[in-house]
């Protein structure tokens, strides 16, 4: 080693300081997993706090991916999903897609002035109420109405507005056209025009979605395991089927996957409440739950960041707790808050009214639904049936080895992926930063636990979450068993060597 190379300080932990003994005269660490024999003087110094501080000395730069890798991942993903498409789609529309065009392209143009929500209605159904809330009538009373949140809806309806379609027809939904079948296909046929700049939008962003689920687990699992995960979520059928559908599930696993790899890569920042880390949280929380209400999932794994990456910082460096995690929930709650508020525009009137109307109709949807599917996809009316539907949802035949070798492998490998992740945060498993290990398990965690205990029947499109999840857990799998089987070899060649 030269005298330049000795004297190059060491790139700070991402969550802590710097490690001391970087000079020319000190020993390289072991590896994570291999423990070297400490000697007797050293045994009787050691202290939980050195140990603590170990832990924490991570290099910066194996958690960082290079950022042109991720449009790469996009772009392979979205030429994938683009190929398995089913030829038919172009020429029908799938469930829900006609509805959800229709109320993109009357909510965008109700928020520029150019239309009421109460066009294209049934002249039984114009009459205006007074002091009414403009945002809660009409077409607005639909499913796809008030009880979802706008941000989807708007840039479905500006993709629409952009290419010059602006015609739609409440008769679509069954509400205002069921009495009018023919009426309820020409309302249909409105639509066609814009169906294919919305379908891309939403092929767009699974695929960076699936880029996404690669960078983040890169950090945990290296490339072999981040690119095996890729290629699982990708191999889901029902991701297949979800990347060429106008529908808004997306949105909030886009935007969680973002809020994680924003803290694995920011950890530091967040762990001493920056102000723009907190922010971008904030931000991706309040764009979660701003497109569909169970985004709320991801704002709950922001908090959880800010205090695990707090805790993961030694006690002797750590910022108070008021200006660390306690500042970073301030802010981005705050922010996660005011843009669900700006989403939201039938809560303006009225915030706490507008809340509880939103639950209420919330639930009777839910309950109408229940009684509507519920004996043909399962219903969840207790733990143990959300349990049971959970299961399903993660093991069913989407599930992406079974989807891949048609034989149930699923369950076996996300155990062996649970457990290497366990192993690896207790460092017998080595893996390029333990920091983001444990915010990738609190992810997990909070997902799956609040996707299971939301679940309120079987629709194929609520396990969306799962088929994600699963990709993570086996990727890992793949991922740290290779590190496991690199490590192993690397010992027995230093035995050999001895």
């Amino acid at each position: 080693m030269t005298d330049k190379e000795s004297s190059t300080p060491r790139e700070p932990d991402a969550c802590g300081p710097a490690s001391a003994g970087t000079g020319s005269h000190a020993e390289p660490p072991a590896p994570i997993g291999i423990e070297a024999a400490p000697s007797g003087r050293e045994a009787s110094e050691a202290s939980p706090a050195i140990e603590r501080t170990r832990e924490a000395a991570e290099n910066t730069s194996a958690i960082r991916s290079p950022w042109w890798s991720l449009p790469v991942l996009a772009l392979v993903a979205a030429v994938f999903f683009y190929s398995v498409r089913p030829s038919e789609r172009d020429q029908q529309f799938e469930i829900d897609e006609a509805e959800w065009l229709t109320i993109s392209i009357q909510s965008w143009q109700q928020l520029t002035g150019d239309t009421s929500p109460l066009a294209g209605l049934p002249a039984e159904k114009l009459p205006l109420p007074e002091n009414a809330n403009l945002w809660k009538l009409g077409i607005h009373q639909s499913t796809f109405g008030f009880m979802n949140p706008m941000l989807p809806k708007y840039l479905f309806g500006a993709l629409a507005k952009a290419g010059g379609h602006e015609q739609y027809s409440a008769l679509v939904y069954p509400r205002f056209g069921s009495e009018r079948p023919i009426g309820k296909e020409r309302a249909k046929q409105m639509v066609v025009p814009p169906r294919r700049g919305a379908r891309m939008l939403v092929l767009g962003l699974w695929s960076l979605t699936a880029a996404l689920l690669a960078f983040c687990l890169r950090p945990v699992a290296g490339w072999p395991g981040a690119l095996a995960g890729l290629a699982l979520f990708c191999a889901s059928p029902n991701v297949q089927d979800a990347a060429t559908r106008v529908r808004t599930d997306v949105f909030p696993l886009c935007f969680g996957l973002l809020a994680l790899c924003l803290a694995q890569r920011k950890s530091q920042h967040i762990a001493q409440g920056r102000l723009w880390s907190a922010l971008g949280l904030g931000l991706c929380a309040g764009l979660a739950v701003g497109s569909k209400l169970n985004g709320a999932l991801v704002a709950f794994c922001v908090g959880a960041y800010a205090l695990l990456t707090w805790l993961r910082v030694p006690g002797n460096a750590r910022t108070p707790f008021a200006r660390g995690p306690l500042r970073t929930w301030l802010l981005a709650g705050g922010l996660c808050c005011a843009l669900f508020m700006l989403f939201s525009p039938h809560l303006w009137p009225a915030p706490m009214e507008g809340l509880r109307d939103l639950s209420e109709s919330w639930e009777g949807d839910i309950e109408h639904q229940k009684d509507r599917y519920g004996e043909r996809l399962g219903r969840a009316d207790d733990l143990a049936g959300h349990l049971r539907l959970g299961l399903i949802g993660a093991l069913g035949e989407d599930e992406p080895l079974r989807a891949l070798t048609g034989a149930p492998l699923g369950a076996g490998a996300m155990l062996i992926g649970i457990g290497a992740l366990l192993l690896a945060l207790t460092g017998r498993i080595q893996t390029p930063s333990r920091t983001a290990l444990t915010l990738l398990l609190a992810y997990l965690l909070i997902m799956a636990v609040g996707t299971t205990l939301w679940l309120p029947f079987g629709r194929r499109s609520f396990f969306l979450p799962y088929g994600l999840l699963a990709a993570m857990l086996e990727g890992a799998a793949f991922g740290l068993a290779w590190r496991f089987a690199q490590q192993r070899l690397q010992r027995s060649r230093k035995l050999t060597a001895q």
